[in-house]
């Protein structure tokens, strides 16, 4: 993944595997990033996706 906006030094928003887009939390996962670096999966602790009901 990596990072297509940072929210915070702790939460980015990026997109997954099948391009649903994503909040990953993690401690200092933002921390000195520029969007387009690859997120490091070792400080990633949460993983949030909007699911739409239809």
């Amino acid at each position: 993944m990596k990072v297509e906006k940072i929210i915070s030094n702790n939460i980015v928003r990026s997109t997954n595997d099948v391009g649903q887009e994503v909040l990953v939390m993690g401690c200092g996962i933002g921390f000195k990033k520029v969007v387009g670096n690859v997120i490091d999966q070792s400080k990633i602790e949460k993983i949030y996706t909007i699911n739409f009901a239809r």
